[in-house]
C-alpha cells in the first residue's frame, strides 16, 4: 500500500476512534430497524420458491394463484375393510362436517359429491350406503382420484387449504389436528387414519429449518466464546467481537426483510457465512493489534494494525462476495437469492468491521499483550 493511501486510511481510522461513541450510537440506532425487518422475514419452503421470477412456469403459477388463490392439499385416509359400510360412512360424514367449520379450508369426499346430486340422501341406513356405493362404482374416475379404494380398503377426505400464508397454514393445521384428535381409532369399522399432504411437508420443513438455524447459531456462539477466550483471554475482547457479529447478521437479515425476501431451506447458510467471515476477519485484525511492541502507544498501534490489515481483509471479503454474487447465473431461485444476500451481507460486514469494531476496541479498551497475556502455549 503506497504512502498516500496509507495516510488517508490512517486519517479515517483516527476519525473513527476520535468519534467512537458517535459511531457506536449510530449502529445502535440502526440496530432497531434491522431487528424489526429481520423478524418480519417469513419462512417459505414451497416448491415454487425453487423457480426464478423470470421462469415461464413461475409466471404461469403466479397468474393461476392470482385468479384462483393459493391452495395446498391435505389428504385424510381412513383405512377400513368395508369402505361403504353405513357405520364407516356415517363416521366420515361426521368428521367432514367438523372440518368444514374450519376457516380457509375446503373438504371434499365421495360423500359430499354424492350428496350434491338431486334427491341424494345419506341417513345412516344400509340402503343409502348401497346407493352411494353404486354411484361411486359407476365410474373409474372417483377411484383414480383417490376418493376411495375398495381393493386396498380406504376412503378419503380431500382437503384444500386456501389463502395460504405461513401463519394461516400453521393455524389451519393446528385447528384441523385438534378436531381430528377428538376421534379415536379403531372405531365404526375404521381401523386407522393417516394424514398426508403438501401442507404437512411445508410445515415440517419450516419447523426443522428454523430449529436447525437456532441450533447452528447457538453452536457457533459457543465456538466464538471458546475461540476468543482461548486466543485473548479477555472479556472485553469477547464483547468487542460479539457486538459486530450480531450487528452484521442483523443488517444482513434486515436487508432480506426490507427487500421482501423469504427464507427457504438453504437460507440458514446465509447468516452462518456472514458469521464465519466476520469472525475470521476480526481474529486476523485483532491478533495484529494484540501483538503490540512495548515502545508503541496503544492508539497509534491500533491505527497501524487497522491500516496494515485493511488491504488483505478487504481483498478476502470482496473476493468472497464476488464468488457468491456469481450465483446470479443460477436458475434455482433460493441459490440465486442466497448469492445476492450473502454478497450484500459481506458488504455490510466489511463496513462494520472497519468502523464499529475499532470504535469498540477503543471504548472497551481491549488489552494487548502488554496489559494481559494472550494466547497460551497450547495455541503457539
Amino acid at each position: 500500500m503506497n504512502v498516500e493511501k496509507s495516510r488517508i486510511l490512517s486519517a479515517f481510522f483516527r476519525w473513527v476512534i476520535a468519534h467512537r461513541f458517535f459511531v457506536a450510537g449510530f449502529y445502535l440506532l440502526l440496530l432497531g430497524p434491522a431487528i424489526y425487518f429481520s423478524l418480519r422475514v417469513p419462512q417459505d419452503n414451497s416448491p415454487e420458491r425453487l423457480m426464478v421470477e423470470q421462469d415461464p412456469d413461475f409466471k404461469n403459477s403466479q397468474a393461476f394463484e392470482k385468479a384462483f388463490g393459493k391452495q395446498e392439499p391435505v389428504v385424510l385416509l381412513f383405512e377400513t375393510p368395508f369402505p361403504f359400510s353405513s357405520t364407516a360412512l356415517q363416521k366420515i360424514a361426521d368428521i367432514q362436517a367438523q372440518l368444514e367449520t374450519i376457516e380457509n379450508l375446503q373438504a371434499t369426499s365421495i360423500l359430499s359429491l354424492y350428496q350434491s346430486l338431486p334427491g341424494a340422501i345419506l341417513d345412516g341406513t344400509e340402503t343409502s350406503a348401497d346407493k352411494l356405493m353404486q354411484f361411486a362404482l359407476g365410474t373409474e374416475l372417483f377411484e383414480k382420484q383417490g376418493l376411495f379404494d375398495k381393493t386396498h380398503g380406504f376412503i378419503s377426505i380431500q382437503v384444500l387449504l386456501t389463502g395460504i400464508t405461513e401463519q394461516s397454514r400453521r393455524t389451519s393445521l393446528q385447528t384441523l389436528d385438534q378436531k381430528l384428535s377428538t376421534y379415536v381409532f379403531p372405531t365404526a369399522g375404521i381401523t386407522k387414519m393417516r394424514k398426508v399432504g403438501q401442507s404437512y411437508v411445508n410445515t415440517y420443513l419450516d419447523v426443522q429449518t428454523r430449529r436447525s438455524g437456532i441450533q447452528s447459531f447457538l453452536l457457533f456462539g459457543l465456538f466464538v466464546i471458546i475461540l476468543n477466550w482461548g486466543l485473548y483471554r479477555s472479556f472485553k475482547t469477547l464483547v468487542a467481537f460479539i457486538i459486530p457479529l450480531g450487528v452484521s447478521t442483523a443488517l444482513t437479515v434486515g436487508y432480506i426483510g426490507i427487500t421482501g425476501g423469504s427464507f427457504t431451506i438453504v437460507s440458514s447458510l446465509i447468516p452462518m457465512t456472514i458469521l464465519i467471515t466476520c469472525t475470521a476477519t476480526l481474529v486476523y485484525i485483532h491478533s495484529r493489534f494484540v501483538d503490540r511492541p512495548k515502545d508503541s502507544p496503544i492508539h497509534e498501534h491500533q491505527i497501524f494494525s487497522l491500516t496494515n490489515k485493511f488491504l488483505a481483509c478487504t481483498a478476502s471479503i470482496f473476493a468472497t462476495a464476488i464468488g457468491f454474487a456469481a450465483l446470479l447465473v443460477s436458475n434455482i431461485r433460493p441459490i440465486r437469492q442466497m448469492g445476492i444476500w450473502v454478497a450484500m451481507g459481506l458488504l455490510f460486514t466489511w463496513i462494520v468491521i472497519f468502523t464499529l469494531f475499532p470504535a469498540l476496541q477503543s471504548i472497551l479498551q481491549t488489552p494487548t499483550k502488554q496489559e494481559q497475556k494472550a494466547t497460551g502455549t497450547w495455541f503457539l
